[in-house]
Formats: structure tokens, C-alpha cells, sequence
């Protein structure tokens, strides 16, 4: 495999990823190079730095938030009433969503329904966003599940009711 460019080598299907699996790593590369090998256990497990995504969503109007986007941005800035936002089904399981009410000043709630909610004997969960900015973590699943955690919230009456 030494004849190899890494462009021309086969990718690993999704399904066949694992912790074990190994990545080339280039260590001192602005010193004295050095190529070593790294589980993919290892680099997620202590990852060096901040962790940052670039596939942002920013909604300023009522609609769908993206499952598809890992952060969603509610910017209420000039609205004059609450405003209804929905959250579907993720589409991968164990899939993290980050939604982010940023602190407009404006003293309507941000009201998140899931709208594919599935288990019929529990009311729908609606998370409800006040303003002063908040933030939270979703970990969404299959047919409609989601676990709730408030990173952030401020507000008297930010809360998430039926999770």
C-alpha cells in the first residue's frame, strides 16, 4: 500500500466504521514530521482543541428547523409576537442538534414543537426559548424520541415540557 496515493484508496462504508479503525497522522508537522497511526477511539476521546461547526442554519421566521443542520440560529430581532418553530425526526440515531435563541431583546418565547412525535401516550414535547439568549442540546433518534438538556438557558420561563 506504500504505492499508494491516499486519494486513490478505497473509502470505508458508513455501516463499516468503528473505534478501532485507524487514521494516518502527520505529528510535528511544522518541526520534525513524523508519520504515526491513530484509532478513531483515540481522536474523538481527546480531541485538542475546541470543537466548531460550520453548518449553521440562522431562521428569522416561523418554519421547520433543519434535522439536517448540526446548529440552528433563532434570531427573533424585530418580531412582534411568539413564534412557532417545528423539529423533526433526526436522520441518523444518536444524531446531536444544537438550537440557539440568540439574545435579540425581544420578549417573545421561541416555541419548538416536535412534530413527528410518536409515542401517542405522552403529549408532543415543546421547548420553549425566552429571550436573554439560550441554548440547547438535542440528541435526537428514531420515531420522534429526543433527550432534552438546557446548556444555557436564561430567562424565568425557558423550559421543555413533555420530555
Amino acid at each position: 500500500m506504500a504505492d499508494k496515493k491516499i486519494t486513490a484508496l478505497t473509502e470505508i462504508a458508513a455501516g463499516d466504521v468503528n473505534a478501532v479503525d485507524l487514521l494516518h497522522i502527520v505529528d510535528n508537522p511544522s518541526g520534525t514530521p513524523v508519520n504515526k497511526k491513530m484509532s478513531l477511539s483515540r481522536l474523538f476521546n481527546n480531541l485538542p482543541t475546541y470543537l466548531a461547526f460550520d453548518d449553521v442554519e440562522t431562521l428569522v421566521d416561523a418554519g421547520a428547523i433543519s434535522a439536517t443542520k448540526a446548529v440552528s440560529l433563532l434570531d427573533m430581532t424585530g418580531e412582534g409576537a411568539d413564534v412557532a418553530f417545528t423539529l423533526a425526526n433526526a436522520t441518523s440515531v444518536g444524531q446531536l442538534k444544537i438550537i440557539v435563541r440568540k439574545d435579540d431583546g425581544v420578549a417573545h418565547e421561541a416555541n419548538i414543537a416536535v412534530t413527528t412525535w410518536t409515542d401517542q401516550s405522552v403529549a408532543a414535547p415543546e421547548i420553549v426559548l425566552e429571550t436573554g439568549g439560550a441554548c440547547v442540546l438535542i440528541a435526537l433518534g428514531a420515531e420522534g424520541s429526543l433527550v432534552w438538556y438546557p446548556i444555557s438557558v436564561v430567562g424565568t420561563g425557558s423550559s421543555a415540557a413533555g420530555i
